[in-house]
């Protein structure tokens, strides 16, 4: 939806009983490299408000850029865009 970024992630889950274990991290730099591969230089990700990975994607220097009202079932949720401009950052964190 945001031309000002080539690449999205569209959905990254890890269960629970492995967060704090490095995995996301290590999913977001294997996406941050196959990007840079494929020339793309920035990405960008919409989370819930209320999702704790919110905190994860600010934990990695993400920048909110965006928030939209979205509903789920009928009941209206807040999404918040975080981005990187530069892919290559997510490699170095």
């Amino acid at each position: 939806e945001d031309s000002n970024y080539q690449g999205e992630i569209y959905a990254l889950y890890v269960l629970e009983a492995y967060h704090r274990k490095g995995i996301g991290k290590s999913l977001i730099q294997a996406i941050a490299s196959k990007l840079a591969q494929s020339g793309l230089t920035s990405i960008m990700v919409w989370v819930l408000e209320d999702n704790p990975a919110s905190q994860f994607y600010q934990a990695l220097d993400g920048q909110r850029i965006e928030q939209k009202q979205i509903k789920i079932s009928g009941i209206e949720f807040t999404e918040i865009a975080y981005a990187w401009n530069d892919t290559q950052v997510l490699l170095t964190t």
